[in-house]
């Protein structure tokens, strides 16, 4: 069986055609995703991500639509670099999508600094700033403050029929959504949502910004709620600050306060998560961290204290062939741990530099499928429940340039 990185090279070569890809990174791995980095010739950087589920596949879908909704009008409009889809290759049941690489190392939450925090609000203005019709022209999803109380509404109700949150819980989050005052907003361009680890940080400045599968029309609060979450109050005040300053906006009681509950309603979404893949163990861990939220808060106050963050990440060695790839319906899921700020994993990025004459993969047989399989697009898809909130991931990672090839492997 090839190494991860040479499987997934190899497909970017399919995809690709002419690249000379001369560098890979070790491969990444969720319940979601293996992904990796590759360089060419040039140095240019590209990812390779390889779904392992059918709700991945329509995540990476999604994006695609979106980036390609990025016109360069609207790319110009950007203080900071947005990735672009730039091909495809099957494997097995699914196939591997190939973006361009973006600079900078990923924010973490407890980690921001004012001098960060400030530019983070100025880039998240700017996306807000970007107009209606970058959305509305792309055919992709627009929203109401009518909808958006009604989506907000349809979660709470699922929560009741479930009996599993705290009476309090539940009715400060009724009166919420009875409040018309709250409801009232102009919807903006919106990432829906954003995290910390959206963010490319350099030099202290935002340079790039990824993730942009839920691009549409809606709630700005919705690409805030992060802030309330892992992030110091006073680190999360100056972003929210510069963010009303550069849009000329003001943070009304009721914007702060639909901030808050969407926050909150993270952890109701995972409970109904739980609910729907029939997850005990998910369930439980939901219940609880209701209860915890509960234990900060009475109905008609405001919470001072972080919401806790869940983490999830297990690494995968490797890549089954194509004809053995297990290709699920659904996310995998595994029990997540409650923390109280949000945590760090952090891998190390050593390059392996590709040897001269050393092909990306060893398999003829996988080479051969590679070749001949069908080029039809995604199948099936699931509804994919956005858990950035609370799958808060990081991979701080450094690039290094130490290896030099004196003749690259060019595909065919």
């Amino acid at each position: 069986m090839a190494k991860p990185q040479f499987t997934l090279a190899a497909l970017a070569t399919q995809a690709l055609p002419g690249i000379s890809f001369t560098k890979t990174f070790p491969v990444h791995s969720d319940s979601n995703y293996f992904s990796a980095v590759l360089r060419d010739e040039t140095g240019t950087g590209y990812v390779v991500q390889l779904p392992k589920n059918t709700a991945a596949e329509t995540l990476v879908a999604e994006e695609m639509l979106a980036l390609n909704a990025l016109t360069q009008a609207a790319r110009d409009a950007l203080p900071f670099a947005v990735p672009a889809f730039l091909g495809q290759a099957p494997y097995g049941k699914t196939r591997a999508v190939i973006f361009s690489e973006v600079p900078g190392v990923e924010a973490t939450a407890n980690r921001l600094d004012a001098t960060v925090a400030y530019r983070i609000g100025e880039a998240i203005a700017a996306i807000h700033s970007l107009p209606a019709n970058v959305v509305s022209d792309a055919g992709l999803k627009t929203n109401t403050p009518i909808s958006a109380r009604e989506t907000v509404s349809e979660i709470l109700n699922r929560v009741e029929e479930s009996g599993s949150a705290p009476a309090d819980l539940m009715i400060r989050w009724g009166r919420a959504v009875d409040d018309p005052s709250l409801w009232n907003f102009t919807p903006r361009t919106i990432v829906n949502p954003l995290a910390a680890d959206s963010f490319k940080i350099l030099e202290g400045s935002v340079v790039a910004v990824s993730g942009w599968a839920g691009l549409s029309i809606g709630d700005p609060a919705i690409d805030l709620k992060w802030l309330l979450a892992g992030v110091p109050n006073a680190i999360a005040q100056v972003a929210l600050d510069r963010y009303a300053e550069v849009l000329g906006v003001e943070l009304t009681t009721a914007f702060r306060n639909r901030i808050l509950l969407y926050a909150e309603l993270e952890l109701a979404r995972w409970l109904i998560h739980g609910l729907d893949t029939g997850d005990s163990g998910i369930i439980e861990d939901a219940v609880a961290m209701l209860r915890s939220l509960a234990d900060q808060i009475e109905p008609e106050a405001t919470p001072t204290r972080e919401i806790p963050i869940i983490h999830n990440e297990e690494e995968v060695d490797e890549i089954p062939d194509a004809e053995e790839f297990s290709f699920e319906s659904s996310p995998a899921w595994e029990p997540p741990v409650q923390t109280t700020v949000m945590d760090v994993i952090e891998i190390p990025e050593e390059e392996q530099v590709i040897a001269e004459g050393q092909p990306f993969f060893d398999d003829s047989e996988l080479a051969a499928q590679l070749e001949n399989e069908g080029s039809q697009f995604f199948g099936g898809s699931t509804e994919q429940i956005s858990l950035d909130f609370i799958d808060a991931l990081t991979d701080d990672t450094e690039d290094t340039d130490d290896g030099e090839l004196t003749k690259p492997i060019t595909s065919e």
